[in-house]
């Protein structure tokens, strides 16, 4: 049973792949995308000054994941629990709200079903249902020290992170090919993009538009069916300011394919063989 997939507490519903989890959670996922639409249209509050490729940015979703402000839990009608992560990200000009629902196992998340942003704290407050849990009884304690060390690097370096986000994903989206895998899938893949930074097969230090150094770690996986894909992250080398030696790789940018010619694109450069934290 080696092969099977369970992503949801309490239940023996199990998946040969990623692509049956996400076939079948795909209705889940319109709901609830559906729903935002809706609460947006009784509400009037229709569109938002904000910067929603921080939906796509993995640093927010990291911290969304693992050291959220709130969590809550509910049930829906047939008792299929979902919960509820809000991370408050605060600007010069206001708070931003990212808002994360998914499915548990081992009280951590195990599927993201929806993520949003928003500023309105009335729609903030639609969100917040069913009964609010302690964040420090969810997320494992040996992965909260890590993600704090990262959360403090992230903030020293955000706003350069987030213009190489741009121009990066740009650059993808100019190679990538209409045949390789769905973007709307992409969001099967996220839980890839750290044992890609951590552990890849292998790496390398590229140049961007710009002339700077960015690190190209990619690993290549095998799923339960057999099919091969490779994971690309893209990351931003935080180089420690006594001895400027690289410390640790901030995500920027992480997308799977099964693309040969994307992935020549991106096995290039100086090959890099010291494993770095991210």
């Amino acid at each position: 049973m080696s092969g099977i997939h369970f992503i949801e507490e309490n239940s023996d519903r199990g998946f040969c792949c990623e692509e049956c989890i996400m076939e079948f959670y795909r209705p889940y996922m319109q709901a609830f995308e559906q729903e935002e639409e809706d609460l947006r249209q009784e509400l009037h509050l229709f569109e938002e000054d904000i910067d929603f490729n921080l939906l796509v940015n993995e640093t927010y979703l990291q911290k969304a994941l693992t050291s959220p402000d709130e969590v809550w839990h509910y049930k829906d009608e047939i008792s299929q629990s979902f919960y509820t992560h809000i991370f408050e990200h605060k600007t010069n000009d206001a708070v931003i709200y990212q808002i994360l629902i998914a499915s548990y196992i081992d009280n951590s998340p195990a599927f993201v079903y929806y993520r949003t942003l928003t500023k309105e704290l009335q729609i903030l407050e639609r969100y917040k249902r069913g009964v609010q849990l302690k964040v420090d009884d969810l997320i494992p304690d040996e992965s909260m020290e890590t993600q704090n060390e990262i959360a403090e690097i992230a903030n020293e370096i955000i706003e350069e992170v987030e213009s190489k986000k741009s121009m990066l994903l740009a650059q993808m989206l100019e190679h990538r090919t209409n045949s390789d895998i769905d973007f709307e899938e992409f969001i099967v893949y996220d839980k890839y993009l750290e044992q890609t930074i951590n552990t890849p097969d292998e790496m390398f230090i590229i140049e961007d538009e710009t002339g700077d150094e960015i690190y190209s770690c990619i690993r290549f996986f095998k799923m339960s069916d057999k099919t091969m894909f490779f994971y690309i992250a893209l990351a931003y080398p935080y180089q420690d300011k006594l001895d400027n030696e690289v410390t640790h790789l901030i995500p920027i940018l992480g997308f799977p394919s099964n693309d040969k010619k994307l992935y020549e694109f991106y096995a290039n450069g100086e090959s890099v063989t010291k494993r770095l934290k991210s």
